[in-house]
């Protein structure tokens, strides 16, 4: 026979590492910081010289998360996050256009937030003003992308005349 293992003993419990509270905070707020000035000069680039801007997913994403939130995503900064709406394409633009949905049905239906009424304010006006900029693409008149706007409606005119 084997022998058999003495299943008595006890184990020490393993010692817990201590992890030093006092700078970690300091480093994500600095880290946060730094990210927003990265998204703040992606969103200057995109608005001012799109020759030499170049997509970064990880800014749309942080600007899809962060876009109701004023402390985020300044006043002046929204605006051109507005422009941007209109030329972003895929999940990035069906998430944004989820969580401004459903901050709009859940502000109609009166739901209770730990937010105080003016945050609530702030969300539900710049939710609002995403949905206008997509309701305004809805119907094809934005002429800030090519193929769109003025040239559809010229396209419907000839081929109208074109088929009668």
């Amino acid at each position: 026979m084997s022998p058999s293992k003495n299943t008595n003993k006890k184990r020490r419990p393993k010692k817990k590492k201590s992890i030093p509270n006092v700078e970690y905070p300091k480093k994500i707020v600095e880290v946060a910081e730094n990210k927003k000035e990265k998204v703040y000069e992606y969103l200057n680039e995109w608005h001012s010289n799109r020759a030499s801007w170049k997509y970064k997913k990880l800014y749309e994403i942080w600007l899809v998360k962060n876009f109701l939130k004023k402390p985020m995503l300044g006043k002046q900064y929204f605006k051109i996050f507005l422009l941007y709406v209109e030329n972003m394409k895929g999940l990035s633009k069906q998430r944004c256009l989820e969580k401004v949905q459903a901050i709009v049905s859940n502000n109609e239906s009166r739901s209770e937030t730990d937010e105080s009424p003016k945050e609530r304010s702030i969300k539900l006006k710049r939710a609002k003003a995403v949905l206008k900029v997509e309701h305004k693409l809805e119907g094809g008149l934005s002429f800030s992308r090519p193929g769109s706007g003025l040239l559809k409606i010229l396209e419907c005119m000839f081929l109208g005349f074109w088929w009668k």
